[in-house]
């Protein structure tokens, strides 16, 4: 089998593996790989398993290896959000913030309810309260009828808006 064929048989089997384990055979096949979309989801995927291990240095060095290396709006739309998640890991939250909104501003047709949960979270450890406020109130607007919308409601009152 090809690059691409071997790479996918041994994700199918690396579900039980941990991260350690993933991180080594997705590296290995990493090279394989020519240049096009199979190898920037691998950097994806490779990426995750960097933040699933809470190394978000390194989780954000593939991220944006994605971005400087795809194309394709998905890629950039999830490496946005690698980055963001991965600031956030890191309890850098100012630049966090400015991921998230990144994301939120150049979302395309993308899901936004999680991304904005984020946005508010960071605000509110970052202790910019009003800012959580407003964005807990503008998921109110943007999303009334989310399965989730009442999670956001308790949270509004929570921080006493």
């Amino acid at each position: 089998p090809d690059g691409d064929e071997r790479f996918y048989q041994q994700a199918k089997s690396a579900k039980d593996m941990n991260s350690k384990d993933k991180i080594k055979q997705i590296g290995l096949f990493l090279d394989e790989f020519s240049e096009g979309p199979q190898k920037q989801r691998a950097l994806l995927v490779l990426a995750d398993e960097y933040f699933n291990e809470a190394s978000y240095d390194k989780a954000i060095d593939f991220y944006k290896n994605v971005l400087n290396g795809s194309r394709l709006s998905l890629h950039h739309h999830l490496a946005n959000v690698g980055i963001a998640y991965s600031l956030e890991g890191k309890k850098d939250y100012k630049n966090a913030i400015n991921a998230y909104k990144t994301t939120i501003q150049y979302s395309n047709e993308y899901p936004l309810f999680d991304i904005y949960v984020g946005l508010a979270r960071c605000y509110e450890l970052n202790n910019e309260k009003n800012e959580a406020l407003l964005t807990l109130r503008e998921m109110q607007n943007k999303f009334p009828s989310h399965s989730k919308i009442d999670v956001i409601k308790s949270k509004i009152k929570a921080l006493g808006g």
